[in-house]
């Protein structure tokens, strides 16, 4: 059982990890699933309570592992919203891509999902998460929680399987499943991950289609969000959109960036480096510094 503290936009949340157990197998993991059950009802009952004081009329996040293996999953969501938070579940959308199994997730009180759909190519999807079909099972999914009246964002994780299809991605989500706003993560080299580092793109690479993605958004109207688990602000031009970047809205806040990264001997010399933490120290690791580049005072409005 874990408690994350966090913001979702500009909203305060709190992400409750119910375990590791997963359906899925993805080839990016990192954080690999385990065999264990999740926690029992009492002890996560006890974090959502925790973390509704905390969020203080916020939201609650569920997460795993994958949240729709825990039995109970409903009966906590309608304790979650006694507490007066909005409750939110992160998924890959595997055990909802019927509409009735939704609906009742619905009727205890859930109104976001977070669902994890890595590519508009169902190929490209079932090869990352490992299990033949999951892209239809995500799809209708995405399509129930739509169709019910839950906000819904996406969660793709960008690696040199799909990243070079983003602008289309944005695209299709937009149009195919009524869906306006995007998590934009990229792999992190960690857990199976790291055994698949073919899966970490240089940071390089990303320029021209996260640029792409972002300006597919602003036309279509879909909000792409740069969250921590995504890139430097000097990468795609992320710099350009701050108040789309949690760094920069930590930064803004006068928080502390809670991940593990480090940062190039140049990003001495950027505008925003207050407003970004640099990259995992795995990817520096793996691919090294040279997709940095410091952001000249004249290019960032650290005031947007």
């Amino acid at each position: 059982m874990k408690i994350i503290r966090g913001l979702r936009g500009n909203i305060p949340q709190q992400v409750i990890r119910l375990g590791l157990k997963c359906n899925a197998k993805c080839l990016f993991c990192n954080v690999p699933p385990d065999s264990g059950e999740p926690a029992g009802f009492e002890l996560a009952a006890r974090a959502i309570y925790r973390a509704g004081a905390v969020a203080g009329g916020g939201r609650v996040s569920i997460s795993g592992g994958e949240p729709t293996l825990y039995p109970e999953l409903a009966r906590l969501i309608a304790y979650a919203r006694k507490q007066g938070v909005e409750v939110e579940l992160q998924t890959n959308g595997l055990r909802l891509a019927r509409r009735k199994d939704v609906e009742a997730l619905v009727s205890a009180g859930l109104t976001h999902a977070f669902v994890s759909l890595h590519s508009h190519i169902p190929r490209i999807h079932d090869f990352l998460t490992g299990v033949p079909g999951s892209f239809a099972a995500c799809a209708s999914a995405i399509g129930n929680f739509v169709g019910c009246g839950v906000q819904t964002a996406l969660n793709p994780v960008l690696t040199t399987a799909n990243f070079g299809g983003l602008a289309d991605y944005v695209r299709f989500v937009r149009r195919s499943l009524g869906v306006r706003a995007i998590s934009l993560s990229v792999v992190q080299p960690r857990g199976w991950a790291f055994k698949n580092l073919a899966l970490v793109p240089d940071y390089r690479a990303l320029n021209v289609p996260v640029r792409a993605g972002l300006r597919a958004g602003l036309k279509e109207g879909v909000i792409i969000r740069n969250p921590i688990c995504g890139l430097p602000l000097c990468v795609g031009s992320w710099y350009k959109y701050p108040g789309q970047c949690m760094e920069y809205s930590l930064g803004k806040l006068g928080l502390p960036f809670s991940a593990i990264k480090v940062k190039a001997p140049a990003c001495v010399k950027c505008a925003a480096g207050a407003y970004c933490a640099g990259v995992w120290q795995e990817y520096a690791q793996a691919r090294g510094f040279d997709a940095l580049k410091p952001i000249a005072k004249k290019e960032f409005n650290c005031g947007a």
